[in-house]
């Protein structure tokens, strides 16, 4: 009985140890929770490479064991470069964790094209120009974790930052199809559903209601603790972390609120109240 306790304890230390990232890389470390995620795995001894689309020189002398990469992961091209590039040399990670991203308000008083396609081009395109070039090398012994960080908005969006809600929901459509076709091979692709999380991207608090803001803090998670579980599901072959999971019936209330009752949140108004196309006379109905 001892031995059989001896060699399964054995076999899970050596499962851990096997589980271990040797590298990561992480796009979008200059804040939230992208520079969480780098300090958690310098403090933790992996090698970090970071991609960033402009340099911080404060950020590159505080962790001088990590790579800064400078591209802009909006271009196909430098970001196929770098892929290609890591795996001629050896150094292609264990593990990618595509957080870069942003969040405008396009929607409005009207509808931004170019504010919304600038935040297109980042959410949705700087992850899938990473896709690309990692199905394309030939498959490996080594399994590859490919983390993109979603949102619970693309379950129940701010209707006033469209480019970001749309993002999130093409994201995770994308991911859904690819954690099934690759299923069982070196690509493991995995999403995270971020809910409430306090970090940069926390915003618009000063145009909502208070309760609506009050509600958002109630379900919202530490950043500290996004990381924690950020970091433990990149070690697994599951395919989606909905995080923190008590926010979710909080988006599932917001989508039937939409859905069920007229002019719920839904951009009837401007953000500083204003009605929606004011002095304008609406057409016939046909």
């Amino acid at each position: 009985m001892t031995s059989d306790v001896n060699v399964r304890a054995a076999f899970r230390f050596t499962e851990r140890c096997q589980r271990r990232v040797g590298t990561v890389l992480i796009t979008g470390t200059t804040s939230g929770i992208g520079r969480a995620l780098l300090e958690h795995y310098v403090e933790s001894g992996t090698r970090v490479i970071s991609v960033n689309r402009r340099r911080i020189a404060e950020l590159e002398c505080r962790y001088p064991s990590v790579r800064f990469e400078c591209v802009d992961v909006r271009c196909a091209e430098d970001v196929d470069k770098l892929v290609r590039d890591l795996a001629a040399s050896g150094q292609l990670p264990e593990l990618f964790i595509l957080n870069a991203g942003i969040n405008r308000v396009d929607n409005d008083e009207s509808f931004q094209l170019p504010v919304y396609r600038e935040v297109i081009e980042t959410n949705l395109y700087g992850v899938l120009n990473f896709v690309q070039p990692l199905t394309e090398l030939p498959a490996v012994h080594v399994r590859r974790h490919v983390v993109a960080i979603g949102s619970m908005a693309s379950y129940a969006g701010n209707p006033y930052g469209l480019g970001y809600s749309t993002s999130k929901k093409a994201l995770s459509a994308c991911f859904e199809v690819w954690a099934k076709m690759y299923a069982g091979t070196d690509l493991v692709f995995q999403q995270v559903m971020l809910g409430p999380v306090r970090t940069a991207m926390y915003t618009m608090a000063d145009k909502f209601p208070a309760w609506m803001v009050w509600t958002r803090n109630l379900f919202s998670a530490s950043l500290e603790a996004a990381v924690r579980a950020v970091s433990r599901f990149a070690l697994t072959r599951k395919s989606r972390l909905v995080y923190p999971l008590r926010a979710f019936p909080l988006y599932l209330a917001m989508w039937l609120g939409q859905a069920l009752v007229p002019g719920f949140f839904q951009g009837r108004k401007t953000l500083d109240g204003r009605a929606r196309r004011a002095g304008g006379s609406p057409r016939p109905a046909r």
